[in-house]
Protein backbone atom coordinates (compact mmCIF):
# COMPACT_ATOMS: atom_id res chain seq x y z
CA UNK A 1 0.00 0.00 0.00
CA UNK A 2 1.39 3.36 -1.04
CA UNK A 3 -0.21 6.64 -0.07
CA UNK A 4 1.10 9.96 -1.31
CA UNK A 5 -0.06 13.36 -0.15
CA UNK A 6 0.58 16.18 -2.57
CA UNK A 7 0.65 19.53 -0.87
CA UNK A 8 1.60 23.11 -1.59
CA UNK A 9 0.34 26.64 -1.45
CA UNK A 10 -2.84 27.88 -3.13
CA UNK A 11 -2.60 28.13 -6.94
CA UNK A 12 0.87 26.52 -7.10
CA UNK A 13 -0.13 23.72 -9.50
CA UNK A 14 -1.23 20.77 -7.34
CA UNK A 15 -4.08 19.85 -9.70
CA UNK A 16 -1.82 20.12 -12.74
CA UNK A 17 0.75 17.79 -11.14
CA UNK A 18 -2.05 15.38 -10.20
CA UNK A 19 -3.38 15.38 -13.76
CA UNK A 20 0.09 14.59 -15.10
CA UNK A 21 0.48 11.72 -12.62
CA UNK A 22 -2.87 10.31 -13.77
CA UNK A 23 -1.78 10.56 -17.40
CA UNK A 24 1.58 8.88 -16.67
CA UNK A 25 -0.18 6.03 -14.83
CA UNK A 26 -2.72 5.56 -17.62
CA UNK A 27 0.05 5.55 -20.24
CA UNK A 28 1.67 2.69 -18.29
CA UNK A 29 -1.60 0.75 -18.41
CA UNK A 30 -2.77 1.35 -14.86
CA UNK A 31 -6.43 1.79 -13.97
CA UNK A 32 -6.86 5.30 -12.51
CA UNK A 33 -10.00 6.50 -10.76
CA UNK A 34 -10.85 9.56 -8.74
CA UNK A 35 -11.56 13.24 -9.13
CA UNK A 36 -9.55 16.26 -10.21
CA UNK A 37 -10.81 19.74 -9.33
CA UNK A 38 -9.34 22.31 -11.71
CA UNK A 39 -10.44 25.93 -11.46
CA UNK A 40 -12.94 27.45 -13.88
CA UNK A 41 -11.40 30.67 -15.15
CA UNK A 42 -12.72 33.48 -17.33
CA UNK A 43 -10.70 34.93 -20.20
CA UNK A 44 -8.87 37.25 -17.78
CA UNK A 45 -7.85 34.42 -15.45
CA UNK A 46 -10.40 35.32 -12.77
CA UNK A 47 -11.66 32.30 -10.86
CA UNK A 48 -15.34 31.67 -11.50
CA UNK A 49 -15.63 28.29 -9.83
CA UNK A 50 -14.30 24.76 -9.59
CA UNK A 51 -14.87 21.90 -11.97
CA UNK A 52 -14.92 18.22 -11.03
CA UNK A 53 -13.39 15.79 -13.54
CA UNK A 54 -14.02 12.06 -13.25
CA UNK A 55 -10.66 10.47 -14.09
CA UNK A 56 -12.23 7.17 -15.18
CA UNK A 57 -14.81 8.56 -17.59
CA UNK A 58 -13.51 12.05 -18.38
CA UNK A 59 -16.91 13.50 -17.52
CA UNK A 60 -16.86 17.06 -16.17
CA UNK A 61 -19.31 18.91 -13.96
CA UNK A 62 -19.35 22.30 -12.28
CA UNK A 63 -18.64 21.57 -8.63
CA UNK A 64 -18.56 25.06 -7.16
CA UNK A 65 -19.25 28.62 -8.21
CA UNK A 66 -17.88 31.86 -6.83
CA UNK A 67 -20.49 34.20 -5.40
CA UNK A 68 -20.24 37.53 -7.19
CA UNK A 69 -23.22 39.25 -5.59
CA UNK A 70 -25.51 38.84 -8.59
CA UNK A 71 -27.88 36.09 -7.55
CA UNK A 72 -30.57 37.17 -10.02
CA UNK A 73 -28.05 36.85 -12.84
CA UNK A 74 -27.14 33.34 -11.69
CA UNK A 75 -30.51 31.77 -10.97
CA UNK A 76 -29.38 28.52 -12.60
CA UNK A 77 -27.10 27.76 -9.63
CA UNK A 78 -28.03 26.09 -6.32
CA UNK A 79 -26.89 28.67 -3.78
CA UNK A 80 -28.17 26.53 -0.88
CA UNK A 81 -25.20 24.14 -0.97
CA UNK A 82 -22.25 24.24 1.41
CA UNK A 83 -20.04 27.30 1.30
CA UNK A 84 -16.29 27.73 1.81
CA UNK A 85 -15.10 31.31 1.40
CA UNK A 86 -16.59 32.67 -1.83
CA UNK A 87 -17.29 29.16 -3.20
CA UNK A 88 -20.76 27.64 -3.13
CA UNK A 89 -20.77 23.89 -3.79
CA UNK A 90 -23.45 22.03 -5.72
CA UNK A 91 -24.67 19.21 -3.44
CA UNK A 92 -25.62 16.98 -6.39
CA UNK A 93 -22.15 17.29 -7.93
CA UNK A 94 -20.54 16.58 -4.56
CA UNK A 95 -22.50 13.32 -4.45
CA UNK A 96 -21.56 12.54 -8.06
CA UNK A 97 -17.85 13.16 -7.34
CA UNK A 98 -17.98 11.17 -4.11
CA UNK A 99 -19.59 8.27 -5.99
CA UNK A 100 -16.83 8.40 -8.64
CA UNK A 101 -14.23 8.03 -5.88
CA UNK A 102 -16.20 5.26 -4.18
CA UNK A 103 -16.51 3.39 -7.51
CA UNK A 104 -12.75 3.50 -7.93
CA UNK A 105 -12.33 2.00 -4.47
CA UNK A 106 -14.95 -0.69 -5.15
CA UNK A 107 -13.35 -1.60 -8.49
CA UNK A 108 -9.95 -1.98 -6.84
CA UNK A 109 -8.31 0.54 -9.16
CA UNK A 110 -4.52 0.74 -9.39
CA UNK A 111 -4.43 4.41 -8.39
CA UNK A 112 -7.04 6.50 -6.60
CA UNK A 113 -6.66 10.28 -6.87
CA UNK A 114 -8.59 12.67 -4.64
CA UNK A 115 -8.12 16.35 -5.50
CA UNK A 116 -8.57 17.80 -3.01
CA UNK A 117 -9.26 17.30 0.66
CA UNK A 118 -9.92 20.77 2.00
CA UNK A 119 -11.90 22.76 4.51
CA UNK A 120 -15.16 21.27 3.25
CA UNK A 121 -14.01 17.81 4.35
CA UNK A 122 -11.82 18.65 7.33
CA UNK A 123 -13.94 21.38 8.93
CA UNK A 124 -17.49 20.59 7.81
CA UNK A 125 -17.35 16.80 7.36
CA UNK A 126 -18.78 17.14 3.84
CA UNK A 127 -17.48 16.58 0.32
CA UNK A 128 -15.18 13.57 0.13
CA UNK A 129 -14.94 13.08 3.90
CA UNK A 130 -16.82 9.77 3.86
CA UNK A 131 -14.15 8.06 1.75
CA UNK A 132 -11.26 9.29 3.88
CA UNK A 133 -11.60 6.43 6.36
CA UNK A 134 -10.91 3.94 3.56
CA UNK A 135 -7.50 5.45 2.91
CA UNK A 136 -4.83 3.53 4.73
CA UNK A 137 -6.74 0.27 4.54
CA UNK A 138 -5.84 -2.64 2.30
CA UNK A 139 -8.84 -1.67 0.16
CA UNK A 140 -6.91 1.22 -1.39
CA UNK A 141 -3.61 -0.03 -2.82
CA UNK A 142 -2.26 3.29 -4.14
CA UNK A 143 -3.59 6.74 -3.49
CA UNK A 144 -2.68 10.30 -4.26
CA UNK A 145 -4.46 12.84 -2.09
CA UNK A 146 -4.13 16.59 -2.58
CA UNK A 147 -4.15 18.63 0.63
CA UNK A 148 -3.37 22.35 0.81
CA UNK A 149 -0.28 23.06 2.94
CA UNK A 150 -2.25 25.04 5.52
CA UNK A 151 -4.52 22.01 6.12
CA UNK A 152 -1.89 19.28 6.29
CA UNK A 153 -1.89 19.10 10.10
CA UNK A 154 -5.70 18.87 10.19
CA UNK A 155 -5.49 16.06 7.62
CA UNK A 156 -2.96 14.21 9.79
CA UNK A 157 -5.21 14.60 12.83
CA UNK A 158 -8.19 13.32 10.81
CA UNK A 159 -6.25 10.22 9.66
CA UNK A 160 -3.66 9.57 12.39
CA UNK A 161 -3.00 5.95 11.33
CA UNK A 162 -2.50 6.68 7.63
CA UNK A 163 1.12 6.32 6.64
CA UNK A 164 1.92 8.52 3.67
CA UNK A 165 4.78 10.18 1.86
CA UNK A 166 4.41 13.93 1.40
CA UNK A 167 5.51 15.80 -1.70
CA UNK A 168 5.33 19.59 -1.80
CA UNK A 169 4.73 21.38 -5.10
CA UNK A 170 6.82 24.51 -5.59
CA UNK A 171 7.33 26.74 -8.58
CA UNK A 172 10.82 25.23 -8.90
CA UNK A 173 9.83 21.54 -8.93
CA UNK A 174 6.31 21.44 -10.38
CA UNK A 175 7.44 20.56 -13.91
CA UNK A 176 9.39 17.46 -12.78
CA UNK A 177 7.50 16.39 -9.67
CA UNK A 178 4.85 14.25 -11.41
CA UNK A 179 7.45 11.83 -12.78
CA UNK A 180 9.09 11.48 -9.36
CA UNK A 181 5.75 10.78 -7.69
CA UNK A 182 4.62 8.32 -10.38
CA UNK A 183 7.85 6.38 -9.89
CA UNK A 184 7.33 6.35 -6.14
CA UNK A 185 3.74 5.13 -6.52
CA UNK A 186 4.48 2.33 -8.94
CA UNK A 187 7.98 1.22 -7.99
CA UNK A 188 7.61 1.00 -4.24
Amino acid sequence: MTSVVLTGEIHIGKTTVSRTIAELAQERGYCVHGILTPPILDSDGTRLGIEAVNLASGERRELARVWRGHRKQEEDWNWDGPQIGPYYFDPAVLVWAHDAIARGIALDCDLLIIDEIGRLELEQGLGFSQVLDLLGTSIVVRSLVVVRASLLEAFRRRLPKLEFVTFTVTSENRDDLATEIAERLFLS
